[in-house]
């Protein structure tokens, strides 16, 4: 089952494809495993390199400032949220992303909509 993670801040709209299949591939974090396989210093790293893609026609995402780094559940799979904050295009005040990374540390799939377009997320 897919599931769908929406994130958007004062100009963009983000739109992540959670799959188990890609979501539990290659790496499995059992019950009695004290610690998740991935560490949050990884996800960390990976999330800014997603951030960085996601924000390059729009704008720069290389001055964001890491905010915190979160373990989530959804239908059993686990994957890390991780919250940045990022300077608008226009003059103005910073306002946070946040990127989902697999436990494998791969990023899901995603879309980024206009904030104004935000609708049309749903047609695809």
């Amino acid at each position: 089952m897919m599931n769908i993670f929406t994130d958007y801040d004062e100009e963009l709209f983000f739109k992540f494809t959670l799959s188990p299949e890609k979501g539990l591939a290659e790496v499995e974090w059992l019950e009695h495993d004290e610690f998740p396989p991935l560490s949050p210093r990884k996800a960390i790293a990976c999330s800014k390199l997603a951030l960085e893609n996601m924000l390059a026609k729009f704008r720069v995402a290389e001055d964001a400032r890491f905010g915190e780094c979160a373990l989530s559940c959804t239908n059993d799979m686990w994957y890390y949220i991780v919250t940045w904050f990022v300077w608008p295009q226009e003059p103005g005040d910073m306002s946070s992303i946040r990127v989902p990374v697999y436990l494998n540390g791969q990023v899901p799939s995603y879309e980024v909509f206009d904030y104004q377009s935000r609708a049309e997320a749903w047609k695809t």
